[in-house]
């Protein structure tokens, strides 16, 4: 089998490769996001990187373009620039098996993998596109935000190579069911979980949370899409006191949530910690109480895991992808998406129920204990050979 990959971002496509890599059949893999790291577990000669793409999203990051200008105008001209890029590398490859694309960057890249005989699976992280559209823009009405949360080229390129793929992967139920309310065929739609790096990543042992300050531990972009708003709004309405309770919000600022932000009372114990390292997010971990994600588009979450995985409950949104593996009360909690009362309320729970937090922590650190990227691995391998055997 002869697997070409195509990811113009990191994702979890380094994961993929890297599995695809042991099992001697990654053909290629394109990106501009590759780092010195990955190739301790990939070799050079199978990964091609675009360097004007590297270059322009250097700068982006560099320039911090993303939080004065609309994030959705950005995406959709880096994302055209990568996709005509592969388009050109795929005509000269051998002939290859499987094809796997993420969304929005293999729009004129696919024709050109039909003419080498390949399948088409395009990786689909988020919800259908429509609904996303749906779901943000009611946000953005709701919040007062006045450009469009998605880019209109982008969706029209994500609407075109859904029809166009021969199957669509996604990671998650949630996924799953957003596609099939789109009218794609039940069949062309595959589900795999992504894994954890490293289960578990921190020792209960080394863990004594109900008795300490109580933390809630918010990770991710601070955006709209993430419903860092309702998060902000449930902890305003506990009032809690500022030498017990702590808010700790890690990831980089975007443009929609600052402006909303701004408008919003922030109390004292709220701490906005901006981007950190994975070995400083893991340390972070190991403070929290609970991690709370109530995003409004969530395809699956992988702090969601990775809080599990390190002892800790959860708080998330029914459109969490990830959400799926935490049942009420054992490994935390579900609520509504954009409901402040439901998490208002979970996260009192919490606070008046540290121990119970810390059993709580215990069962989600058993749930996600076989939930590793080798098992990925083998399930997504099981799944192409299927394909090529239809």
């Amino acid at each position: 089998m002869r697997v070409v990959l195509s990811a113009g971002g990191r994702f979890h496509a380094f994961h993929l490769a890297k599995q695809l890599a042991r099992r001697n059949s990654l053909a290629k893999f394109f990106s501009f996001s590759a780092q010195n790291s990955d190739f301790d577990y990939l070799p050079r000669s199978v990964v091609d990187q675009s360097t004007v793409c590297k270059f322009v999203n250097w700068l982006a990051c560099r320039l911090q373009v993303r939080r004065f200008v609309n994030k959705s105008w950005c995406n959709a001209t880096q994302d055209a620039l990568f996709d005509t890029w592969v388009a050109k590398k795929i005509q000269a490859l051998e002939p290859f098996d499987i094809f796997v694309g993420w969304a929005d960057y293999v729009l004129k890249t696919i024709p050109f993998v039909r003419q080498k005989g390949a399948k088409v699976i395009i990786e689909s992280g988020s919800f259908h596109i429509k609904d996303q559209a749906q779901l943000l823009t009611q946000e953005y009405d709701r919040w007062g935000i006045c450009y469009e949360p998605i880019n209109k080229k982008n969706m029209e390129r994500m609407l075109a190579e859904y029809e166009l793929a021969d199957y669509i992967m996604t990671p998650s139920e949630v996924v799953c069911q957003s596609f099939y309310r789109q009218g794609v065929a039940r069949d062309k739609v595959l589900k795999v979980p992504c894994g954890i790096d490293g289960a578990p990543l921190t020792s209960l042992e080394s863990r004594d949370t109900y008795v300490k300050k109580f933390i809630v531990l918010f990770a991710g972009l601070l955006s709209i899409r993430k419903g860092v708003p309702y998060l902000i709004q449930a902890w305003n309405e506990l009032n809690l006191p500022d030498n017990d309770a702590e808010l700790l919000l890690v990831g980089g600022m975007q443009k929609d949530c600052e402006a909303v932000l701004k408008r919003l009372p922030m109390k004292k114990n709220v701490k906005i910690m901006g981007s950190v390292s994975h070995q400083q997010l893991k340390k972070l971990y190991q403070q929290a109480t609970v991690l709370a994600l109530p995003s409004i588009d969530e395809g699956f979450g992988m702090v969601v895991t990775e809080a599990m995985a390190s002892g800790i409950p959860v708080i998330c949104s029914d459109h969490v992808g990830a959400g799926e593996l935490v049942q009420d009360y054992q490994q935390g909690f579900i609520v509504p998406h954009a409901n402040v009362q439901a998490l208002a309320a979970c996260l009192a729970w919490c606070y008046q129920h540290r121990e119970a937090c810390f059993e709580m922590g215990r069962c989600a650190q058993q749930t996600v204990k076989s939930l590793t990227w080798d098992h990925y691995g083998q399930q997504v391998y099981s799944l192409y050979q299927q394909i090529l055997n239809v």
